[in-house]
């Protein structure tokens, strides 16, 4: 009775509400919550009772009209979600209504507010005239700086290990590191290693080797003449030439062999003396080679390097004598006379 009695009172609108103003939102959103109810009890009044009858006749003419008049009216989503609306237009009592009118109009209706609410959504924020156009978040420079990164991030290691010996002194000289410690290639490797940016390909050996190199393998790894930089920096220096000078001294003053390999008289199997004996005079040739010194100490450096071999040669020939005594017929002999 009261679904009758509501839809009784459904009139169509006055002349004053077929349009409008679009520039006053509140009186937009009156209409389409008027609509809505509108809809909502015609759709009540026509829907069979429990018997299967119709509670009323619908008027089809005043749901086009409602349909019409809401089409004239912009929307929002924010409207749409607050007022039912396009619930109430896409219910399925209008979409499969047997009216064919009502059936078009309803689809229609909601196929056309999709359309202008993801036009609403897509289309940028206005801006007023004579206002400057907002930056960008990012500019150029800091997104071609995030390209370069991601591209040595990605980029594969490269293993200085397998560079030629020219490669990694082209590759030093571009860091400017100096190699008055290193004698061979796994220690220029190592010095390389250290550097954070080392790993990079050298560039053409033309562009950067400017001197005159030799393939010889002291030659190349003789330390270069210090540039002019180098030169004028004493911290880089000094130190270097302190330490060489201190070890030659060292060398020179030393009382027997074994002071000047700085080992000690133990009893140990002859190939841990020999290991022990070489690798003490690589340390040592850092600093009393005289290709590794200054030019002030060159004279000196040869005294201590020469005293270095002989002390070398006399250390490891004491080692190999008692051997060579022991696999003799008579050092055999003797051995089993002393028992």
């Amino acid at each position: 009775v009261w679904a009758q009695n509501e839809a009784a009172q459904c009139v169509p609108f006055s002349d004053a509400m077929e349009q409008p103003a679009q520039s006053h939102p509140q009186s937009a959103l009156f209409a389409l919550e008027e609509c809505c109810h509108r809809l909502k009890l015609l759709r009540l009044a026509a829907e069979p009772d429990g018997a299967g009858h119709p509670r009323n006749i619908m008027a089809e003419g005043e749901v086009l009209s409602l349909m019409d008049r809401l089409s004239k009216i912009a929307i929002s989503r924010e409207w749409l979600k607050e007022t039912g609306v396009g619930r109430e237009v896409n219910h399925a009592f209008y979409r499969l209504h047997a009216s064919t009118l009502v059936r078009e109009r309803s689809r229609t209706l909601v196929a056309s507010w999709k359309v202008q609410i993801q036009a609403v959504g897509a289309a940028p924020f206005a801006r007023a005239p004579g206002t400057p156009k907002r930056p960008r978040r990012d500019s150029r420079e800091p997104r071609t700086e995030r390209r370069q990164s991601k591209r040595r991030r990605s980029a594969p290691s490269v293993d200085v290990s397998e560079w030629t010996v020219k490669q990694l002194m082209c590759r030093i000289q571009e860091l400017g590191l100096s190699v008055s410690g290193c004698l061979e290639k796994s220690e220029l490797v190592a010095l390389l290693r250290k550097q954070p940016s080392a790993s990079a390909r050298p560039q053409t050996a033309k562009r950067l080797s400017k001197g005159r190199l030799s393939f010889g393998r002291r030659s190349m790894l003789r330390r270069q003449t210090q540039t002019a930089q180098e030169a004028a920096s004493p911290g880089t220096s000094c130190p270097d030439t302190r330490a060489q000078l201190a070890a030659i001294q060292r060398i020179l003053q030393a009382k027997d062999d074994f002071a000047v390999l700085e080992l000690r008289h133990v009893a140990v199997p002859r190939a841990e003396l020999e290991r022990m004996v070489l690798r003490r005079c690589r340390e040592m040739y850092r600093f009393v080679h005289p290709d590794k010194c200054a030019p002030e100490l060159q004279e000196l450096a040869t005294r201590g390097f020469q005293r270095l071999e002989a002390a070398k040669e006399k250390v490891l020939g004491s080692a190999a004598e008692p051997q060579a005594r022991a696999r003799s017929p008579g050092g055999m002999w003797s051995a089993w006379g002393g028992r």
